[in-house]
């Protein structure tokens, strides 16, 4: 992130490695990551999630397809709704910056 600098704004930030800690996120964040894309399977994926969803990232992790046995199903459909939040998240945050910026329109910039 530090290396990106600016162009980290509004960019995706993918990993090979879980973030068992919120930490990574919130530092995305500052940085001005909109969405996330991670392998998953930390016993504190909820508390990385969770921090998404407060800074309006979209999440999303290939664990979360994982289904067969009913722990599988429950994970898959908690997966869900941790998607369907970070994704809501992430419109309310557009709307917001939209609003906040000239020559911006719901459909897009303005000519």
């Amino acid at each position: 992130l530090a290396q990106a600098g600016e162009k980290a704004k509004g960019a995706a930030l993918a990993s090979d490695a879980f973030f068992p800690m919120p930490d990574t996120v919130e530092e995305a964040a500052r940085a001005g990551v909109t969405a996330i894309i991670q392998p998953g399977g930390s016993i504190r994926d909820q508390d990385s999630i969770d921090a998404a969803n407060r800074y309006g990232i979209a999440w999303s992790s290939p664990a979360c397809a994982i289904s067969g046995t009913e722990a599988e199903e429950k994970r898959r459909r908690a997966c869900e709704r941790a998607r369907a939040a970070s994704l809501c998240a992430m419109r309310r945050e557009r709307r917001r910056r939209s609003e906040m910026e000239p020559g911006r329109s719901k459909e897009g910039w303005t000519q």
